[in-house]
């Protein structure tokens, strides 16, 4: 039995439009995008957007003024064939819709793996975004020392500038949080956010690519101290983090589900103490979307039986979060090599980084 992968999308639903076919626009009508192992994609659309398909990234462009008319012939290709949706995302009317169509429809949450894998171009802009981001960073150590007042919000403004300034972009701003707003795991600044005054911890989780077509993201967290050493509670909670992250990696193969690279992180952070302050999944895939369609590591949230595919690039970020206090995320990036072995694309922090200013 031949297979199709099918991306149902409207007003841009769905991710894997913008991962695929990014020179589309958010479209105000239903489109049926049925793509083949081949990659080559006939689009099932309404009349009134159908010049909008109309460009090489199709095979072919069918257009219908009825609903009615356009599942017809939706039904008709897809006959025969065993059809993979993304039911995680689209509509449950939409999938019941396929199926009172007698299209044979299956879940598409490890077929479309092969669908989203990258090309060896696209890591290499993930691993130039990383080094881009290595070198930021370096210079924010320079930048922090000698500026007079700082703030959580200008120091967002200044890596942003930094990331433009190297040809990159990201969506929505990094995340710089203070003392104990590092305990949080997704801080949201509000106006000035903290002032950066006497000691402490300093956590910074900045994400972006080049800007070039297909480029991937790095997406990284640093941790610093400022104007002090670390005390035993924080190298005890850095040092529970960094090991968790090295167990996992050396738990990722070829057969290696998401779920128990995810619960051998976990394992390692709740035998030091920490349980409870575990608040998040180890890590994600990335692709042109910051958070990919590829598996995650995750046992808890959305567990995650996927196993990891060739060029896959995800994030290792283990952490705890104590509250009131502090958090430790360390978060770095690998890809899957060709026999499906992990690689880190960055170095690792081994310690916590000293800030004087």
């Amino acid at each position: 039995m031949s297979v199709c992968y099918l991306i149902i999308d409207h007003k841009g639903i769905h991710p894997g439009v913008e991962q695929l076919f990014s020179h589309l626009k958010t479209k105000s009508r239903w489109c049926y995008l049925a793509i083949l192992p081949d990659k080559k994609c006939t689009a099932f659309v309404f009349s009134i957007e159908k010049e909008a398909y109309e460009n090489s990234s199709f095979e072919a462009v069918h257009s219908f003024y009825s609903k009615k008319a356009l599942l017809e012939a939706l039904a008709l290709f897809l006959k025969g064939k065993k059809v993979f949706v993304d039911e995680d995302i689209v509509p449950f009317k939409k999938i019941e819709e396929l199926k009172a169509l007698s299209i044979d429809v299956h879940s598409a949450e490890v077929y479309r793996q092969q669908i989203y894998s990258l090309s060896p171009s696209m890591v290499t802009s993930h691993q130039q975004a990383n080094s881009n981001i290595e070198q930021i960073m370096k210079n924010f150590a320079v930048w922090f020392a000698k500026e007079p007042l700082l703030t959580e919000k200008n120091i967002v403004d200044w890596l942003l500038k930094e990331i433009e300034r190297r040809g990159m972009e990201t969506i929505s701003h990094p995340i710089v949080a203070y003392k104990e707003n590092s305990a949080l795991p997704h801080y949201h600044l509000e106006g000035e956010g903290a002032s950066i005054l006497g000691e402490g911890p300093l956590l910074i989780d900045l994400w972006a690519r080049l800007k070039e077509p297909n480029a991937i993201y790095a997406d990284r967290t640093f941790l610093f101290m400022v104007n002090r050493e670390p005390n035993l509670e924080e190298k005890e909670a850095f040092s529970a983090v960094l090991t968790a992250q090295k167990k996992a990696f050396q738990a990722i193969g070829a057969q290696s589900k998401g779920s128990y690279v995810d619960a051998v992180a976990r394992a390692v952070l709740e035998e030091k103490g920490y349980k409870e302050n575990i608040l998040h999944r180890l890590g994600h895939s990335i692709d042109r979307s910051l958070h990919g369609l590829s598996m995650h590591f995750d046992s808890v949230e959305e567990p995650d039986e996927r196993v990891p595919v060739k060029n896959m690039v995800a994030s290792i970020e283990p952490a705890v979060y104590i509250p009131k206090k502090f958090g430790v995320r360390l978060e770095s990036n690998i890809f899957i090599d060709e026999n499906l072995q992990p690689q880190w694309t960055n170095p690792l922090q081994e310690g916590w980084i000293l800030l004087i200013h």
